[in-house]
């Protein structure tokens, strides 16, 4: 930096560094997220569903979610990153196919039972990722299962699941990035 004269000299630095996703690992700040895939054609009521990171284009995929707020959270949002190539099977729409049960479940919760169940006050599918919001979330484990469409062939990053409570963003967690594989379908 060079300056001509007297006064002070302000300045901005920024820094844009990529690492491959697989090497993010996961973060708990308060808040524990962990994402998984599986092949939606197992039915995991009737058999044990092994966990996948490559499908072929044409079949989908069901992805569970597993939330764990360690204390009540107020205005918490998580946000899940869908792997290029895929796409998201919104159940509110009239057109969608729908091959695994889609919701949320409380599985256990350690606050109080009796005031009624919280969970998430919304859930929007957008093009990229699925947000969950909620203006208060019970102290407890979450689990959300949805279902996206594999499209395109490819070996695609995928950004890790990540939650925060927004007034209290040091109140955060995130999970493993992962490496996602879509093979070429059947012909």
């Amino acid at each position: 930096f060079t300056r001509d004269g007297n006064g002070r000299l302000y300045y901005n630095a920024w820094l844009d560094t990529f690492i491959p996703a697989d090497l993010v690992g996961p973060i708990d700040r308060g808040l524990s997220i962990e994402r998984r895939y599986y092949d939606a054609a197992c039915d995991s009521s009737v058999e044990t569903c092994e966990e996948i990171a490559e499908i072929a284009a044409g079949q989908q995929v069901r992805v569970e979610l597993t939330i764990v707020a360690k204390r009540d959270l107020v205005y918490a949002v998580i946000e899940d990153y869908f792997p290029a190539g895929t796409e998201a099977v919104d159940p509110n729409l009239n057109n969608a196919s729908q091959f695994a049960e889609q919701g949320i479940d409380s599985v256990a919760t350690d606050s109080y039972w009796w005031w009624g169940s919280w969970s998430f006050d919304r859930i929007d599918y957008r093009d990229e990722r699925i947000t969950f919001t909620s203006n208060f979330l019970n102290s407890g484990t979450y689990r959300y299962t949805y279902t996206l469409n594999a499209i395109v062939p490819g070996e695609y990053q995928v950004r890790p699941t990540f939650g925060y409570e927004e007034f209290t963003p040091e109140v955060n967690g995130r999970a493993a990035g992962k490496v996602f594989i879509i093979t070429q379908g059947a012909e």
